[in-house]
C-alpha cells in the first residue's frame, strides 16, 4: 500500500464521491485462522507485545424476518499481525479469554455493544478495556464515522466491502473473506491511534 502523503489534517466530512476516489487499500500484515484451542494459543502469540488492538466480530448473515445466528468470528489485529477466531470449532480457550478480559490491552472496535452482549451470552466472557471508536469519531466532528469512513479520513484508502454479506459460518474462508475481516478490525485500531495522536482519543 502507497503511503499517503501528509497533506495536512484531513477533512471532517467527506462525500461518498470523495470516498470512492481513494486508492483502495486493506490490511498489510499477515492473517492467521485459528479453528481449534492449540490453534488460538500459536497464533495470539503473535500478538504478544501490542498494547492496543483492533477488535471485530462477523455473523453469518440472516435472511429471514426474525433468524438470528451466533457470532462465528472474531477478529484481533495489530499493525502488522492478525488473528481470525472460528468460534464454533475453537470455542472460548483460556489465552482467548484472557486477552479479551484483559484491562491492560486496550481493543479498539466499532459499536460493539450488539457483539459484546453475543460474547457474554454465548461464552460468559466479560471483555474488558473495549474503546468505541465510532462514537470517538462521531464526537471529534468526524463524518461518517463508520469504518470506511474511519478508513478514508485516517489512513486515506478506500476499503471494499464486497465480502460483507458472505457466510462467514464455513469451515474455510476465502482470501477474500480474510483480508475483508483482518481489515476491518485493523482500521479500528489505526483510526484510535490516529486519533489518540491529536489528543481525540482517551484510553477506556
Amino acid at each position: 500500500m502507497r503511503p499517503v502523503e501528509d497533506s495536512g489534517p484531513p477533512p471532517r466530512a467527506l462525500d461518498k464521491a470523495q470516498i470512492a476516489a481513494l486508492p483502495l487499500g486493506s490490511f498489510p500484515g499477515a492473517i492467521r485462522v485459528a479453528d481449534s484451542p492449540e490453534a488460538v494459543a500459536a497464533a495470539l502469540a503473535a500478538l504478544d507485545g501490542a498494547g492496543v488492538l483492533g477488535l471485530d466480530t462477523e455473523t453469518r448473515p440472516s435472511f429471514k424476518r426474525g433468524e438470528r445466528h451466533p457470532v462465528a468470528l472474531l477478529q484481533l489485529a495489530s499493525a502488522d499481525q492478525a488473528v481470525l477466531v472460528q468460534l464454533q470449532w475453537a470455542g472460548m480457550p483460556p489465552p482467548l479469554r484472557e486477552l479479551l478480559e484483559s484491562e491492560r490491552v486496550i481493543k479498539v472496535a466499532q459499536a460493539p455493544a450488539d457483539e459484546l452482549r453475543s460474547l457474554r451470552r454465548i461464552y460468559g466472557v466479560s471483555p474488558r478495556g473495549v474503546v468505541d471508536v465510532g462514537r470517538i469519531v462521531r464526537d471529534a466532528g468526524y463524518a461518517p464515522s463508520s469504518v470506511r469512513g474511519q478508513a478514508a479520513h485516517f489512513l486515506g484508502i478506500r476499503i471494499s466491502k464486497s465480502a460483507q454479506v458472505s457466510n462467514w459460518a464455513g469451515r474455510r474462508l476465502t482470501p477474500a473473506q480474510q483480508r475483508y475481516a483482518a481489515t476491518d478490525a485493523w482500521v479500528c485500531r489505526q483510526s484510535y491511534l490516529a486519533l489518540r495522536a491529536t489528543g481525540g482519543g482517551a484510553a477506556p
